[in-house]
């Protein structure tokens, strides 16, 4: 991990604060101590808006987080720097964070196996600086605390106890140490050898035990248990003659050890005897002739005998505690039979009887054929003279196979037959049989589907199988996978693995000479679905669209894929066959998903897993700088990973933190922080650079009429002063306006904001003669009044032009004349021989008299479109302020205000009301008029309305 160096330049300052913003951190960790190991979590406090924090952690890693989690796995005082970046500073602060170590402890005791409740003293050895140890005797008694490293304490039960001590160093950081105290009883074990036989007998007793460490046998009471006296011995084997028949049930010894600890073994039971004797045997029938057919009871006696072993000649043997047992033979001829009795394992006198087995024995042995599962051939293998025989079926009730010795027979195809064969000795009489039953099926199997989903169920069953206690085995084998699975007929399985499968089931019994079923579906099992595979990096950077090739297809190609769904991880989801390039937003481990689903509903997924790495952080400073040329600027990029300035003539040292550049130009220069996972990300310093000025001010000269707005502009910004400021709307921007009088000379110096290089020019304006015009003073006249206008006018003036044309009788001559007839201004503009141009104006006013305000003295409102309003009729008035009429009684029938004379809509139609009123009326009017010239003329009259 490459680590950061904090380099002085001119636009960062090294300190924890710089224009109000400071910074800080705090570090604690989760138990409040720092105790190595330790995990402690350092966060940035600083104020502001940070683009990047580096710290310096003191064990030779960094961190570049706000906060950060580190591992101190060493103790020591290590000296933690942060350094937080802004735009265009750096600031830092170092704290010391102390790890103290943690100390050890191994705890030892003077003895850990006791056989006895009792005292021990235990005893702590640690390091470092311990201040109190916690101790845990494991048997329920209190905790104890104490200042020293030893301490002895009392265990008062039997058991196993779990001894701890708690070591605290002063800087609370503690260990942890144990050691197990077993206190049991001396274990014993013993045997006696031998445990039966003939009196007297030398009897070894043994015994195996095991001390405590510093503990040794020190004494053993032997009691034999057959009432002679007890006998010491320090040794842990003995000889001991008994001669006593009755059984020893409570031999023991009592340990005793050089502690003093005791325990006690008793041996388990035995017993030794003396020969019985007056032996007697015979067969409780009480002869010496038996059919094959019989089973024989023999019996056997002896004095003081408790077992007897029977041998009965044909190889096989039995013991028993009766004096009764039962044999059947499956041999014919002359017999010996021996028996011997036992009394406590002492053997006595052995009796043998001679015993003959005559007449037959049945037996025979059956299969079937392959070809017809049903049918079965039989061998009679019988034994002895047979003079007849039969067989019978029970699917043949009252038939007896009588000639054919080794029958063949067809049974049921679903049924459990019993066969039997009897043979007969007629010389003896003797007769013997044997019953078998015969299972028979037509078995088949089927499956719950044809198709099955890879990974989904499929059952299987076997229909119409053998009768219940037939001891048949089923053996499944389903998609090249062979299952037994004995006495049951179905079968449930999920195939992994695409593919056609002839699938089948094979059903046998235990018996040699019958053929297996084997089953086969009535057609081959399809597993099918699509096979799911897409390819994704293992790796990329959080800034790095992931593209996803789906490299999946349908296992049979005519299962085409119908459904696609992805879950990429993020909780972003698309249902696309090839999704477009996904950006994830943040770095990790993440689980990608897609799944297929087919024609036939067949679904399968992947999950792969990918690394999405985080960005490094970079910061470059300055982030931006002003040079002038030719001088030379330090650039330093701030990270933790490796670092790369892209390539530039005034980079030599494409991996160094600093660098010098003496752009000639205006200069972007990029640094590359490059992380392990291989992720990166630039920052860019842009350094301008000042070069001389060469100022031009446009226009640079110019001449004007008076008053007319001229426009400046320069050819390059910086800090701008116009002189003087006559006439402009700014002095210090490089494109103000002025408007002039006179004539005026500009001085304007522009500087760069660095202080490089500054340039001086000047702007002329040249202004002609200013134009002017004197349109008179206004005039009032009586109505219909002719006038003339005489303006004084400015030398060199040639043009004249009135406005607007009205009833003057020119309008391009410098004294026209018109009639006053109504209100009119009249407006002269007038241009120069230089094309300047001026303007005034004169108002001519009506003269305002009531006699200049008319109405009639009757009005007729009878719809005829004639003298049916009336109104006031005026000449010099500007508005009528009130119209009001009143009828003869005073009342007011009619009222307008604020409106334009001469406009029949806005008098009176000789309604009162809702009514016409009457024929013929007299009614009296006021009226206030506003002049032209802005005098109030009150005048009032009489009018009759006549209809």
């Amino acid at each position: 991990m490459k680590i950061f160096y904090l380099l002085l330049i001119s636009l960062c300052v090294f300190s924890n604060s710089s224009k109000g913003q400071t910074i800080d951190f705090t570090f604690t960790t989760s138990n409040g101590l720092f105790c190595a190991p330790q995990i402690v979590t350092f966060t940035s406090t600083a104020t502001g808006s940070p683009s990047g924090y580096l710290w310096d952690f003191g064990d030779g890693l960094a961190g570049s987080n706000n906060i950060e989690n580190h591992l101190y796995d060493f103790p020591g005082t290590y000296s933690v720097t942060l350094t937080v970046l802004y735009s265009n500073s750096a600031l830092t602060v170092t704290k010391s964070v102390t790890i103290n170590p943690m100390p050890t402890v191994t705890l030892s005791a003077n003895r850990t196996s006791l056989c006895q409740p009792g005292n021990v003293n235990f005893s702590a050895a640690v390091t470092g600086s311990v201040t109190s140890y916690e101790w845990n005797f494991g048997d329920a008694t209190p905790l104890q605390t104490t200042a020293t490293n030893t301490i002895s304490h009392s265990f008062s039960g039997y058991g196993t106890y779990n001894v701890t001590v708690k070591v605290t160093s002063s800087a609370g950081c503690t260990a942890i140490n144990n050691v197990t105290i077993q206190i049991a009883r001396i274990p014993i074990s013993g045997n006696v050898n031998p445990s039966n036989g003939c009196l007297p007998v030398n009897a070894t007793l043994s015994l195996s035990t095991v001390f405590p460490p510093g503990d040794a046998l020190q004494n053993v009471l032997w009691n034999f248990g057959d009432g002679t006296p007890n006998t010491n011995t320090a040794s842990l084997n003995i000889v001991h003659t008994y001669n006593t028949t009755n059984p020893i049930i409570n031999a023991n010894v009592l340990i005793t050890s050089v502690q003093g600890c005791t325990n006690v073994f008793t041996f388990p039971r035995f017993a030794y005897g003396i020969p019985p004797t007056n032996t007697v045997a015979n067969t409780v029938a009480l002869r010496d002739t038996f059919c094959g057919s019989e089973t024989i009871d023999f019996y056997g006696y002896a004095d003081s005998a408790n077992l007897y072993r029977w041998d009965f000649g044909d190889g096989t043997n039995d013991t028993t505690s009766t004096t009764t047992i039962s044999h059947k033979y499956q041999q014919l001829g002359n017999i010996v039979v021996v028996v011997t009795p036992f009394y406590n394992g002492c053997a006595g006198q052995t009796r043998t009887l001679n015993i003959y087995i005559t007449g037959v024995i049945a037996n025979y042995t059956y299969a079937n054929t392959c070809s017809n599962k049903s049918t079965f051939n039989f061998t009679n293998t019988s034994l002895g003279p047979i003079s007849s025989y039969e067989w019978s079926y029970s699917d043949m009730p009252g038939f007896n196979e009588t000639t054919n010795y080794n029958p063949t027979h067809t049974f049921p195809t679903y049924a459990s037959s019993i066969v039997k064969l009897l043979v007969v000795d007629n010389v003896t009489g003797c007769r013997d049989s044997l019953i078998s039953t015969i299972y028979t099926a037509v078995p088949n199997v089927i499956s719950d589907k044809s198709l099955v989903c890879k990974d989904s169920s499929i059952q299987y069953q076997v229909l119409n199988t053998y009768p219940a206690g037939s001891g048949h085995n089923y053996e499944f084998n389903i998609a090249g996978n062979v299952i037994p699975v004995g006495g049951s007929s179905t079968y449930s399985i999920i195939p992994r693995l695409f593919g056609m499968y002839n699938d089948y089931v094979v059903i046998s019994d235990a018996l040699p000479g019958t053929c297996n079923d084997t089953l086969y579906l009535p057609q081959p099992t399809k597993v099918a679905g699509p096979v799911v595979d897409f390819t994704v990096p293992a790796l990329l950077c959080q800034d790095t669209g992931v593209v996803f090739q789906n490299n999946s297809y349908p296992f049979f190609p005519s299962d085409n894929i119908t459904k696609w769904f992805w879950n990429f991880g993020d909780g972003k989801k698309d249902s696309v066959q090839n999704p477009p390039p996904h950006l994830y937003a943040s770095p990790g481990q993440i689980n990608i998903v897609l799944e297929a689903t087919d024609i036939n509903g067949c679904k399968q997924r992947l999950n792969k897993a990918i690394v999405v790495g985080g960005l490094p952080n970079i910061v470059v400073f300055p982030a931006i700088d002003t040079v002038c040329t030719g001088q030379t600027v330090m650039l330093a990029a701030y990270t933790i990973d490796s670092l790369i300035w892209q390539s530039h003539p005034d980079i030599s040292c494409t991996s160094c933190d600093t660098v010098f550049v003496t752009p000639g130009a205006t200069t972007y220069y990029i640094a590359t922080a490059l992380s392990p996972n291989g992720c990166r990300r630039n920052d860019t310093t842009l350094v301008k650079v000042y070069g001389p000025i060469n100022l031009v001010a446009t226009p640079s000269q110019t001449t004007v009429c008076a008053g007319t707005a001229v426009q400046f502009s320069l050819n390059a910004t910086g800090i701008t002063t116009w002189s003087p400021s006559t006439f402009l709307n700014s002095t210090t921007i490089p494109n103000p306006v002025s408007v002039p009088d006179t004539n005026i000379t500009y001085t304007i110096i522009v500087k760069d904001s660095v202080g490089c290089y500054a340039d001086t020019t000047t702007a002329i304006i040249n202004v002609f003669p200013k134009t002017t015009v004197d349109a008179g003073p206004d005039q009032i006249l009586p109505y219909n009044t002719s006038f003339t206008l005489s303006p004084v006018y400015s030398a060199g003036t040639q043009i004249y032009a009135w406005s607007p044309a009205g009833n003057l009788n020119c309008t391009d001559c410098p004294s026209p004349m018109g009639t006053a007839l109504t209100r009119q201004q009249y407006f002269i503009d007038i241009t120069d021989i230089n094309n300047c141009k001026a303007r005034d104006s004169v108002n001519i006013f009506v003269n305002c008299e009531k006699s200049n305000l008319l109405l009639p003295t009757a009005f007729t409102p009878n719809g005829d479109g004639k003298n049916d309003i009336l109104y006031p009729i005026t000449r010099g008035y500007r508005s009528i302020k009130s119209f009001v009429i009143f009828n003869r009684n005073g009342s007011k029938v009619f009222e307008k205000k604020n409106f334009q004379p001469n406009i029949a809509a806005e008098g009176w139609d000789g309604k009162i009301g809702s009514s016409q009123g009457e024929n013929t009326q007299s009614f009296v009017w006021i009226i206030e008029g506003i002049c032209d010239t802005g005098m109030s003329i009150f005048t009032k009259g009489s009018v009759i309305l006549m209809r």
